[in-house]
């Protein structure tokens, strides 16, 4: 069983999401540019995301033994007639990466989309200089989509933005890549308004 699960986000999370928008080291590893947030900013979109809608579904990444909050995982731009949908991911702290966390997330997230919101392909933007979050979507079957270049400024400049698909097999989700490669190495991965990343 997965060490994760993941469950809606909530009110109570706006504290945790808080800090880690605040987080500019975070910022360096993700799609998103950094600017400082406030709490009621958060509060504000915390009430956005809690709002019934048809284009996103929002969750909270979470240890399943001691229920910690570990990270937020969106399906963001959905269409159901197209069947598409943007993924977007990451985990607050150092500590909680490259220990299989974000990895079991998106396995877990391309169940969501797949098996229950019927969507046909996922589509995801990573920094090309983050290695690790790379190496975890190859993992899970996603593949670079060939294109003119984009890009996302850094503090140290701007770094060239990967886009990164999958798409779902006539006879369901794509097949685990990790019983072919390293399956036991272990990585965790991630845009932004106060609460989207990569």
């Amino acid at each position: 069983m997965s060490e994760i699960f993941l469950r809606p986000l909530a009110r109570h999370d706006v504290e945790k999401i808080h800090a880690w928008h605040n987080d500019t080291e975070l910022y360096e590893s993700l799609v998103g540019s950094y600017r400082p947030v406030t709490l009621q900013d958060v509060a504000n979109w915390m009430e956005h995301r809690l709002a019934p809608s048809a284009t996103e579904s929002n969750w909270a990444i979470c240890h399943r033994e001691t229920n910690e909050h570990l990270g937020n995982f969106y399906l963001r731009e959905i269409d159901r007639q197209a069947g598409t949908c943007e993924l977007h991911l990451f985990l607050g702290k150092a500590l909680h990466r490259g220990r299989g966390y974000g990895t079991a997330a998106v396995r877990e997230g391309i169940r969501l989309a797949f098996e229950v919101l019927g969507l046909r392909e996922i589509l995801l933007r990573v920094l090309s200089s983050n290695r690790a979050a790379i190496h975890v979507y190859e993992k899970c079957g996603f593949r670079r989509r060939q294109g003119l270049p984009d890009f996302a400024l850094k503090s140290h400049g701007p770094v060239e933005v990967q886009v990164m698909v999958l798409q779902r097999l006539e006879s369901g989700t794509p097949p685990d890549d990790s019983a072919k490669r390293d399956s036991g190495t272990r990585d965790s991965a991630t845009r932004k308004d106060p609460g989207n990343a990569r």
